[in-house]
C-alpha cells in the first residue's frame, strides 16, 4: 500500500535494490496532508505513511534535500528523474500503491513535501556570531 520506506541514505543514487517489498498493510485513507502529523508520517497515496528517517528531517531539509512521494521503479528507470518519478503520485493525491516516501536532493522544478514552519525554524537557527575583523558582511 505504498508503505515501503526508502532504505538507502539520501546521498546514494536510487537503485532497484534500494526498495524491498514488505508485507502490505491496510492504512486508513485521508483527505489531505492536514490529516497527517507531519512529524513521523506524511501524506502520500491518500494516506499518512511513515517518513523515512524522521529523526533527521530538519537535517535533510537544512542540507538541501526534500521528501518526495514518488514511484521508485520510475526513479530507477529514468536515471533518478524526480519529475518523472513524482508525476504518477500527484503530490500524494493519487491512489497508486507504488508511491513511497523518499528523500532526494531538492529539484527546484518539483515541490517536495512541506513541513509546516520547518524552513522558518531552520532559518531562525542560523549561526549568530560576530563577523571576524577584516571580513566584510
Amino acid at each position: 500500500c505504498g508503505t515501503t520506506i526508502f532504505e538507502s541514505t539520501p546521498f546514494e543514487e536510487v537503485s532497484s535494490s534500494s526498495y524491498a517489498r514488505t508485507n502490505r498493510r491496510r492504512l486508513q485513507h485521508v483527505n489531505s496532508p492536514a490529516n497527517c502529523n507531519n512529524v513521523t508520517n506524511f501524506f502520500c497515496w491518500h494516506q499518512c505513511i511513515d517518513i523515512p528517517n524522521p529523526e533527521y528531517v530538519k537535517d535533510y531539509v537544512r542540507d538541501g534535500y526534500s521528501l518526495y512521494c514518488l514511484d521508485p521503479a520510475i526513479m530507477v528507470s529514468t536515471d533518478n528523474s524526480i519529475p518523472e518519478a513524482t508525476d504518477p503520485c500527484k503530490g500524494g493525491y493519487a491512489h497508486n500503491s507504488n508511491c513511497v516516501g523518499s528523500w532526494q536532493g531538492t529539484d527546484e522544478g518539483v515541490s517536495g513535501y512541506e513541513f509546516p514552519g520547518l524552513k522558518q525554524e531552520i532559518a531562525a537557527q542560523q549561526a549568530s556570531y560576530p563577523v571576524p575583523d577584516g571580513i566584510e558582511e
